[in-house]
């Protein structure tokens, strides 16, 4: 028996809200009638959208309020994220049976159509597992998943452009140097169609070229179609949930710690001791190595934030790179102190309680 065919619903230009109430309002009112479905959409506003598991305190809300961004919460995972006109949204709304039953091969084919598409571009993107797509290791993509109603929702993003500046000061900074650490890791770490090719790509690029992988790594035709009228209402009753104040402040028990760059990057910080003796740490953690530090603290830590860089971070490798730099240099604290202060930074993978 031939596969039935998948529903392309390409909208173009969308308002901000709607932008995340498609997937939700179709997988809300999704049965074992509805055709699976990929929508291609883009936001005509910039806003902030925040991980299901996230706390909204994790945003500046005033800076984003005082720039006129709304903020939204999904019902899919992952962090804070600001979305405009500069990216074309892939959302798949599927029946559980059509993708494979373990998420890290479902979020191979997802992403394989994403990398596929940008190759075509002539970006070499490739999967980071479980679900990065990187290009010489710089994150390009966004994905993310979530059973809602009756179906399997992946959700992705092509990026044609991207501001590193504004994603910095959306996220609430704990410091000026933790705020200047994200902002030089996004720089490093995340690029765009525009950056790897050096020209402008419209999300209309994307949108050509996307329906022919993803018909041809699903095996499957992909048809045009349109939203019925009972899946519109469905999409507005979403939108509304999307929208409220109760749904976007409610309390996350649980968070990473720290800014999650992509998957092997993580900027974290730590103030250790009290008063005028406390040390504040920032560092970006890459694949568990401190590549960068930055000290401050009323006490000279003289030279202390070249020494840890290329340290793996951990107990022994800490303690030994401080007491070498500080064998025949003085200082107002002894070393044990100052690699306390290194040890406190929170570890990048292990949620911890508010």
């Amino acid at each position: 028996m031939t596969a039935a065919p998948i529903r392309l619903i390409n909208l173009g230009a969308v308002p901000a809200l709607h932008s995340q109430a498609l997937y939700h309002g179709l997988a809300a009112v999704h049965s074992d009638a509805s055709p699976d479905t990929v929508v291609l959409a883009v936001s005509s506003e910039t806003y902030v959208c925040v991980g299901l598991h996230q706390d909204v305190r994790d945003v500046d809300l005033e800076f984003c309020a005082a720039r006129g961004l709304p903020v939204f919460r999904r019902d899919t995972g992952g962090g804070a994220v600001y979305i405009d006109h500069r990216q074309l949204l892939v959302q798949w709304v599927m029946s559980p049976r059509s993708l494979p039953a373990y998420v890290d091969r479902r979020f191979a084919l997802f992403v394989s159509t994403l990398v596929t598409t940008y190759r075509q571009l002539g970006i070499p993107a490739e999967l980071r597992p479980i679900n990065d797509v990187q290009v010489r290791g710089r994150k390009i993509s966004g994905t993310g998943a979530a059973r809602i109603g009756g179906a399997e929702v992946m959700v992705g993003n092509f990026l044609c452009d991207f501001d590193p500046a504004l994603m910095a000061q959306i996220l609430r900074a704990r410091s000026p140097e933790f705020r200047a650490q994200v902002a030089a890791s996004l720089r490093r770490y995340m690029s765009s169609a525009r950056r790897e090719l050096g020209r402008s790509v419209a999300p209309e690029e994307f949108a050509a070229a996307y329906p022919l992988h993803c018909a041809r790594l699903l095996g499957r035709d992909v048809v045009h179609g349109r939203l019925a009228p009972f899946e519109l209402t469905a999409v507005e009753h979403a939108a509304h949930r999307l929208s409220s104040a109760e749904f976007l402040t409610r309390p996350s028990p649980a968070r990473l710690p720290g800014v999650k760059i992509h998957a092997d990057v993580h900027v974290l910080e730590a103030v250790h001791g009290d008063g005028r003796d406390a040390i504040r740490v920032t560092a970006r953690n890459r694949g568990g190595i401190l590549e960068a530090v930055m000290v401050d603290s009323r006490h000279d830590s003289a030279g202390l934030e070249q020494a840890l860089r290329g340290v793996q971070f951990g107990e022994q490798p800490v303690r030994s790179a401080v007491a070498r730099h500080f064998s025949n240099r003085p200082s107002t604290l002894p070393p044990a102190a100052w690699a306390d202060a290194i040890l406190a930074l929170p570890d990048p993978n292990e949620p911890y309680k508010r």
